[in-house]
């Protein structure tokens, strides 16, 4: 579909889209593209990520590669608003990070949606519900993207909904880098090298740590001793036995019913932390190990 003539915005949420791809980050030339392909004039074109500044100003090697990032993303046309990353101890001394760009975001759209006839959202987040119906009620035409942390309820509320797996929405290409690294192949040293095979463990989702709309909670996991700890999880690491993801409301039938998951042990996105990765729902009994569908699981649920 064509808007020739209409005024763009472009609003993304940098971090809630890179989160568990497996991509060098947002070809951001490419959404500029997309947007100028429809026939519109782009006037604003912001994102915003968190910047982990205590990183940055202890690795130089690592505030090299960011600054270039930014610096990329600026020449591609867009206006890059940092927040700082902002980091909590628990009390079991766990250090968890937060830099939450949600209201950053929805204040300067709304700032600027007098100037603009559509609005190009990036983001999966139900947090921007509101913030889409308040622009639709202006007589905004409002569509957005995202990749895995989806919540329905955003998807279905803009006019639009692009993914690129067509998934849930309609189809798009080409606003993932390809992570060169991961493409590269192994050497024939590297290739000789022994790996050690991950260690598969199984667990149930903590009772009410499930959050829908951010799309992660934490995994109850036992050890040999019968001791119990949490582990975070993420909908992206989520696949069932024929490799399809569940959306995020689909985690949640996952969540009620009950069963239980395998998993590896795997490192964060930002490589801090511990995280379950590689999840399958199973119900298991002893060794024997039954991988389950999204039909078993919601029989479990209804019944």
């Amino acid at each position: 579909m064509k808007y020739d003539g209409l005024k763009a915005g472009i609003f993304i949420d940098n971090d809630n889209l890179i989160y568990g791809q497996d991509r060098e980050g947002l070809d951001y030339n490419a959404i500029i593209k997309f947007v100028e392909d429809l026939g519109m004039l782009v006037i604003r074109a912001n994102t915003y990520m968190a910047v982990d500044e205590d990183r940055e100003q202890k690795d130089a090697k690592y505030r090299q590669e960011q600054r270039k990032h930014r610096s990329d993303i600026r020449n591609a046309g867009f206006r890059v608003f940092e927040k700082p990353l902002k980091k909590y101890q628990q009390e079991d001394g766990t250090v968890y990070a937060k830099g939450n760009v949600d209201l950053e975001l929805a204040v300067d759209a709304l700032l600027q949606t007098d100037n603009l006839d559509y609005v190009l959202l990036g983001s999966g987040d139900g947090d921007f519900c509101r913030v889409v119906s308040a622009l639709q009620h202006k007589g905004k035409k409002v569509e957005a993207f995202a990749f895995d942390n989806i919540s329905t309820e955003l998807s279905q509320g803009v006019d639009t909904f692009y993914r690129p797996d067509g998934e849930h929405g309609h189809k798009i290409h080409g606003f993932l880098k390809k992570n060169q690294a991961a493409l590269k192949q192994p050497t024939k040293t590297e290739k000789k090298e022994k790996v050690a095979t991950p260690v598969r463990e199984i667990a149930t989702i903590k009772a009410g740590s499930w959050r829908e709309d951010k799309g992660f909670g934490f995994l109850t996991v036992k050890d040999e001793s019968g001791k119990t700890s949490d582990l975070f999880f993420h909908v992206s690491h989520v696949r069932f036995s024929g490799g399809t993801r569940p959306t995020n409301s689909e985690m949640t039938t996952i969540a009620k019913s009950g069963c239980q998951l395998e998993f590896e042990r795997g490192t964060s996105e930002k490589g801090n932390k511990t995280c379950a990765v590689k999840i399958i729902p199973v119900s298991a009994e002893g060794e024997f190990v039954e991988y389950l569908s999204l039909r078993d699981i919601s029989s479990r649920v209804l019944a």
